[in-house]
């Protein structure tokens, strides 16, 4: 593993610019611990720069491969720039200590789909939802694995807005003409685009249901959106 990620972290080396690597490594010096280091690639990456987000995450986990947590951050973030080919062997290694983690196997699913290899993606959904069966990003992609088969993908995309409100999984629904359950779903206007890596650290306040909660929950989404 730790030859592997050195591998990785030298090829996203060689992308980045040599002023682009001196920013990066005056910023990570005012660091000062590993997780700082891999919440910086994190954070990155929701700016928009995926490929310095690669340069933290690949050099925090090489400095504690004991953080899985970086681990997993690193494979979502391949997975999401279309580099499941190079997160693939790290999500496989991951597995092998978190066989009950929702999110590693919908990761690992998600790199499977990627590269083509639907049957056993296919598998990786379905162990994830036996576990977190409302699990958004898993019942979007089922939703496409049952059409390719030629079934009903309404259940998964119902689940997945029960799961968290994202404008892609109700554009699907619009287009293939899913009758939804409004009262199952909570629109969340925030956040909408990426999956949540850490939930213990990014997930998002829950929504405010009534009037005299909106002063207390607003700031609970200030607090969380900075």
């Amino acid at each position: 593993l730790q030859d592997y990620l050195d591998k990785v972290h030298a090829r996203v080396q060689q992308l980045l610019s040599k002023g682009r690597k001196d920013s990066l490594n005056k910023l990570i010096s005012q660091l000062n611990s590993v997780e700082e280091l891999s919440e910086l690639g994190v954070m990155l990456f929701y700016l928009d720069a995926p490929s310095d987000a690669v340069w933290c995450l690949t050099k925090a986990a090489a400095k504690d491969r004991t953080d899985h947590s970086t681990l997993n951050n690193l494979s979502a973030i391949l997975n999401m720039i279309g580099a499941e080919n190079i997160s693939l062997p790290v999500l496989r290694y991951l597995e092998t200590m978190h066989r009950d983690n929702s999110t590693v196997l919908n990761n690992l699913g998600q790199a499977l789909f990627g590269l083509g290899e639907i049957e056993e993606s296919k598998k990786k959904f379905e162990e994830c939802l036996r576990i977190y069966a409302l699990h958004p990003q898993a019942n979007m992609a089922m939703c496409l694995i049952k059409e390719s088969e030629g079934k009903d993908p309404g259940k998964n995309i119902q689940q997945s807005l029960e799961g968290a409100f994202t404008q892609e999984a109700l554009t699907m629904a619009q287009q293939r003409d899913i009758k939804l359950d409004p009262k199952k779903i909570k629109f969340r206007t925030r956040p909408d685009k990426y999956e949540y890596f850490n939930p213990l650290k990014y997930l998002p306040p829950a929504q405010c249901e009534n009037v005299w909660e909106a002063k207390e929950k607003e700031e609970q989404w200030k607090g969380w959106a900075k």
